[in-house]
């Protein structure tokens, strides 16, 4: 068998969708040749000679440049902050081309020149701008591939994104697990605070949302209520609160009411409280995750009439799990007067009594609490643990 190949002239685009093999047959030389459809499905010659063609081979051409990433960085800047821009460039067509970039920031208009850039590659060009001296306000940063001769598709020779100059960018604020650090007991229940700290008035915050990321294996979440400074803020105009056990998360997002004057949120405190049942013995985390702090979205201050996120930081939290004290009733680590009082509480009472209290229930006969639990109690009065 003998084939022609066309030297090599006119590669083509992208393969369409859905091919599960395609071949040029422009190798020239070998027993193989290659899949271009992505999915590695390369062919063996056998038998065949490769001969130069003699026949002039039509060759569709497709002339494509294009701007394919725009990002500033940071997209909100205080005046005299920097602003890192990063361009890319490509040529999606299968002809080599030249062609200009023109990258448009604050009063500068750069221009660079990209020279027999071949089919399929990229150029990347970054820049710095100071923004000392700017305005306030939002600032359009563009770039535009200038059309190459034969184009016809330009939608994509453009792109454009924002930067937010403003006159003061406050401090973040840090989201917290608190305490940082929890002794639970087994079947004993305890409370973990998702606090805000040192939020700056300045931010206009109008709500949040949160998860907090647990493990099942150790503990149950059995309830979750408002905090004091979410309530304080008037932070509870539309409360979402839920506890995800197959996912292991507690999900909580409170916004404040936008018809009303309010008072910006500033300083410390509980935006939630998530109550937890201790279910088995280990160590786990805490960890915060999806945190979103909004911001007001003031049109003079944030140069938007929309709502954007605060800065913020986060820190998590841990659960060391161990079983109680022999007596200690009510889980505070020493037995004393207030487990004795416990007992004497569910005095008498068994299993589906209103004061039934399996915990008081530590000395045969099981399953009422009687004298012998209280005396058992008394037995341990004053130990604590070490």
């Amino acid at each position: 068998m003998t084939t022609h190949y066309n030297g090599g002239i006119g590669k083509y685009g992208e393969p369409e969708p859905g091919l599960v093999a395609g071949y040029h047959f422009d190798e020239g030389t070998g027993t193989t040749t290659s899949d271009y459809s992505g999915e590695e499905n390369h062919g063996t010659i056998v038998g065949a000679t490769w001969q130069e063609s003699t026949i002039a081979l039509s060759v569709t051409y497709v002339y494509d440049v294009a701007v394919t990433r725009l990002v500033a960085t940071p997209a909100m800047v205080q005046i005299g902050d920097t602003v890192y821009i990063n361009v890319t460039v490509k040529n999606l067509g299968n002809a080599t081309e030249t062609f200009t970039l023109t990258t448009n920031y604050g009063g500068y208009a750069q221009v660079e020149t990209i020279t027999n850039l071949p089919p399929g590659n990229e150029t990347m060009f970054y820049y710095v701008w100071d923004t000392t001296g700017e305005e306030t306000c939002f600032h359009t940063i563009s770039a535009l591939a200038s059309p190459v001769s034969g184009e016809t598709y330009i939608h994509n020779n453009f792109r454009s994104t924002g930067v937010r100059i403003v006159s003061l960018i406050p401090q973040p604020a840090t989201v917290k697990v608190e305490p940082s650090s929890i002794l639970g007991i087994v079947r004993g229940s305890f409370e973990v605070n998702v606090t805000v700290n040192d939020l700056d008035a300045y931010w206009d915050m109008v709500g949040f949302n949160i998860k907090l990321y647990y493990n099942t294996t150790l503990l149950n979440a059995t309830g979750v209520s408002i905090g004091d400074f979410a309530e304080y803020f008037n932070l509870t105009y539309q409360v979402k609160e839920e506890i995800n056990e197959e996912e292991s998360y507690v999900w909580i997002a409170y916004m404040s009411d936008p018809t009303k004057e309010r008072t910006s949120p500033f300083g410390s405190g509980t935006l939630a409280t998530i109550t937890f049942l201790v279910t088995e013995l280990g160590e786990g985390n805490f960890t915060l995750n999806d945190v979103k702090l909004a911001a007001f979205g003031n049109a003079t201050k944030w140069c938007i009439p929309y709502s954007l996120n605060i800065d913020y930081m986060t820190v998590d939290g841990r659960i060391e799990t161990k079983f109680p004290m022999f007596g200690d009733i009510n889980f505070d680590g020493t037995v004393d007067i207030f487990d004795i009082v416990a007992a004497c509480m569910a005095y008498d009472a068994r299993p589906g009594d209103p004061n039934w209290n399996p915990y008081a229930d530590i000395a045969p006969e099981f399953g009422i609490i009687d004298i012998y639990d209280i005396v058992t109690i008394t037995f341990n009065y004053g130990v604590s643990d070490p």
